[in-house]
Parts: C-alpha cells; sequence; structure tokens
C-alpha cells in the first residue's frame, strides 16, 4: 500500500457529504427534537477532540493497536455525520496498519491530514 498516493487520492474526496448532512436534517425534523443537530454536533466535538488528542502520543508510543482502534472510532463518527474525507483519511490508516505498515513518516504525513481535516470539518457541522 502506497500511503502518500493513499492521501493523495483522499484528497480528491468531497468533504462534506451533504445529502448525508440533509437526512440528518430531516431525520430531526420528523422527529420534532429541534436539539438533536445541536446535541449532535457537541457529542461529536467532545468524543473525537480527545481521540484526535490521543493519536500522536500513542504513535509516539509505537502503540499501533491503540492508533487503529482510534482511527476506526473517529472513522465511524465521521462516516455517521456524513463527513467524507475524514472518514476517508481514517479508513486509509486503519488498512495501512492492518496490513503491517509502519512506515512513521508516511504516517506522520497522514496523520497531519487527519488532524487538518478534523479541524476543517468543525465549522461544517450541522447544528440546527
Amino acid at each position: 500500500m502506497n500511503l502518500l498516493n493513499e492521501i493523495e487520492q483522499a484528497l480528491l474526496v468531497q468533504n462534506v457529504d451533504t445529502h448525508k448532512i440533509g437526512e440528518l436534517k430531516a431525520l430531526a425534523e420528523s422527529l420534532g427534537r429541534h436539539q438533536f443537530l445541536k446535541e449532535l454536533r457537541q457529542t461529536y466535538i467532545s468524543t473525537n477532540e480527545s481521540l484526535i488528542q490521543q493519536l500522536r502520543p500513542a504513535l509516539q508510543a509505537g502503540s499501533l493497536d491503540k492508533i487503529r482502534q482510534l482511527l476506526h472510532q473517529l472513522k465511524a463518527s465521521a462516516g455517521n455525520l456524513g463527513l467524507s474525507r475524514l472518514h476517508q483519511l481514517c479508513l486509509i490508516g486503519e488498512l495501512f496498519l492492518r496490513v503491517g505498515g509502519r512506515d512513521c513518516n508516511e504516517f506522520r504525513v497522514l496523520l497531519k491530514h487527519i488532524e487538518l481535516e478534523y479541524a476543517a470539518t468543525l465549522p461544517k457541522l450541522p447544528e440546527a
């Protein structure tokens, strides 16, 4: 697996799936839960901020299983909210580690993209 090529391809993916966001808004409306999206956004931020902060120390410690677990959790929540690019970047990291990828320099590049994409998607999360 060529990690740098995979990262390059992931950066071409639309960062937010507006269809998924529309589905979430429709769900909130159908349930009559006007605060649903705000609560979902707050939960996403509080949960995933912690995951993001744990990635670098896990990499420094060489804890690949921990990194894979963190990426899996981050990938799932990004996918649920339609954050396509972040989802794809986390999937690439998870697969890279699963197939035995050990190039820490390349993985640091991926991690930087994950951190940047996470920060870039925060303002795009639905609030209402």
